[in-house]
């Protein structure tokens, strides 16, 4: 049971590590507070009271800095109810993949801060998200994105080049499958995002 010294602020972030750990202090910042010295002092009291467990990547893992990378600890997971999963010891690949999942949500944050009238209204991490598909497909997230005037939803795929073509189709299919059912599934857009134009055409090229 979490105690007094923790706030409703507190609550959300646990809440939000518990989806999409691991996150930045600089990103946690951009999701809860309005200054990076309060950030970084209150992340120091969650890591006293035994809910967080900071890591540093390593400079030569790609993409690596010298910035915390923050998750919830073997303590802090039950507390707040959280499913368990591995510990901060994550492969390359997974942490890579969930890193990118995150920064593409973070994005739109971002971008948004100074766009009147719009901005990310939900973030569902992996678990979550699948309960909108079915176990025969596990999203890296769900996004509802609010417009001056609509909203766009969707199901995130970050395809960063391990998979291949035809890996990568056969998932947009299941996808298919799995919303056909759906009474919202005119909704269920599904994004994909690649990294680049040349690996986005060669998704595009029919399968042989």
């Amino acid at each position: 049971m979490l105690t007094a010294r923790v706030t409703l602020r507190d609550r959300e972030l646990l809440d939000r590590l518990a989806q999409h750990e691991p996150l930045s202090t600089s990103e946690l910042c951009l999701l809860f507070f309005t200054g990076a010295r309060a950030c970084r002092g209150r992340l120091l009291k969650l890591e006293q009271q035994k809910l967080l467990t900071r890591v540093y990547p390593s400079r030569e893992w790609r993409g690596g800095a010298t910035e915390a990378l923050w998750f919830l600890s073997p303590h802090g997971r039950p507390t707040i109810g959280a499913p368990s999963r591995r510990p901060p010891g994550l492969s390359i690949p997974d942490l890579e993949h969930r890193r990118a999942a995150a920064g593409f949500f973070l994005d739109l944050v971002r971008g948004s801060l100074d766009v009147p009238g719009e901005g990310l209204y939900r973030w569902l991490g992996e678990q979550q998200a699948q309960q909108g598909t079915g176990p025969a497909v596990r999203p890296d997230g769900y996004g509802r994105y609010l417009l001056a005037h609509g909203e766009i939803t969707f199901y995130l795929e970050v395809d960063r080049g391990t998979e291949t073509t035809k890996r990568v189709k056969d998932k947009l299919a299941a996808y298919q499958m799995a919303l056909a059912a759906d009474r919202n599934r005119d909704r269920g857009n599904i994004l994909l995002v690649c990294e680049g134009r040349r690996r986005l055409a060669s998704r595009r090229r029919p399968s042989h």
